[in-house]
């Protein structure tokens, strides 16, 4: 265990790596990652449990892809593209886990749907302690949570830049084209 409560990670010694993780994995769960987990628990909330199935398989998978970073999955996410491994360098009891995860909420109503919902979030709570960052990540749909999210971004960005990865602001935001 880290000093987060979450399993460590074997890092390699490739600081570009270990940035990447940290960096574009907090970057993934504050802009995916959050608001399809919040969509999982409003649906089940609404008795919309396959609709919560479909977005418990985007929260996984993404989940599952932010973890894939320290291992060398693709720093920025073509969610739809055809060469897009979100799995990358993970093991296949990991991916199968999280796959499992997805599906064994078919059906599920009421108590079992909503423990259904509690395990999908405990994944992405699993997922946010292992990018090692002292206190957890605040939504950014809520009004306390986008300001720290932007000083997280802040705090990158120049070692992204000084290490020559991609940005992690869409180009449109920076003024960069």
């Amino acid at each position: 265990m880290d000093e987060c409560g979450g399993s460590v990670i074997k890092y390699t010694s490739d600081l570009r790596r270990h940035v990447a993780f940290r960096a574009f994995g907090a970057y993934r769960l504050l802009l995916d990652v959050h608001s399809t987990l919040e969509d999982v628990e409003g649906a089940v909330e609404a008795g919309q449990i396959l609709t919560a199935v479909v977005q418990a398989r985007a929260t996984i998978v993404r989940s599952l892809s932010i973890r894939s970073l320290a291992f060398g999955g693709d720093f920025v996410a073509p969610y739809d593209g055809v060469t897009y491994d979100p799995f990358h360098g993970l093991s296949s009891d990991e991916v199968l886990n999280g796959t499992a995860l997805c599906v064994s909420g078919i059906g599920l109503v009421g108590d079992e749907a909503r423990d259904w919902a509690r395990r999908v979030r405990e994944h992405v709570e699993e997922t946010e302690r292992l990018l090692g960052y002292p206190t957890a990540l605040k939504s950014v749909r809520t009004p306390d949570g986008i300001y720290p999210a932007l000083r997280v971004a802040r705090q990158w960005l120049p070692l992204m830049e000084i290490l020559r990865l991609p940005s992690l602001l869409p180009d449109a935001w920076t003024g960069k084209t």
